[in-house]
């Protein structure tokens, strides 16, 4: 598949095999730029629920992912595989992130001209790095950032090892 818009570039292959249960998916391939500001409209609600989706349309508010790489396989009914004893299970998304504005708290407001008001952390803009989604987490690598303070960030490791962990801990480094 070779697909393309304001939003998104992507060229994948995969498909789906009758396995008993929910099958088996198999999809590969490139994201070659994605949105942030955008990104919510192109995750599957299986892979975090209305709340994950809800998230990522208030907090990721600019920038973009360039030269995605997609590898996602195994049994839907294990679907993220961070608990699969098969090694060859595998749910991982990982690319390079430009300018992007990140309000990990946001309040899902908007004022007149439909601009998202802050949340109650302060929101981290010009954000250059690697993200990395695996299994229940995902991995920030951001080598450059700046706070809404000003405040210069270099060399920041941000995980959420787990999204089903209670309270969803976010571990910062750097």
């Amino acid at each position: 598949l070779i697909a393309s818009n304001s939003d998104a570039a992507i060229q994948v292959h995969g498909g789906w095999k009758d396995t008993q249960d929910w099958g088996t998916l198999e999809i590969r391939g490139d994201i070659h730029y994605l949105s942030a500001s955008h990104a919510y409209r192109y995750i599957p609600l299986v892979a975090g629920g209305w709340g994950t989706n809800n998230w990522l349309r208030g907090a990721l508010q600019k920038g973009i992912a360039r030269n995605v790489k997609v590898d996602v396989y195994g049994p839907l009914k294990e679907f993220p595989y961070h608990k699969s004893t098969n090694p060859d299970y595998i749910f991982r998304i990982a690319g390079d992130i430009e300018g992007v504005k990140l309000d990990f708290l946001p309040s899902m407001k908007t004022d007149q001209d439909g601009q998202w008001l802050a949340g109650t952390w302060p929101w981290i803009d010009q954000i250059q790095g690697k993200v990395i989604f695996e299994g229940m987490g995902m991995q920030v690598f951001a080598t450059s950032g700046r706070t809404q303070t000003g405040t210069v960030l270099q060399n920041v490791k941000a995980v959420i090892p787990s999204y089903s962990t209670p309270g969803v801990p976010l571990l910062i480094s750097g």
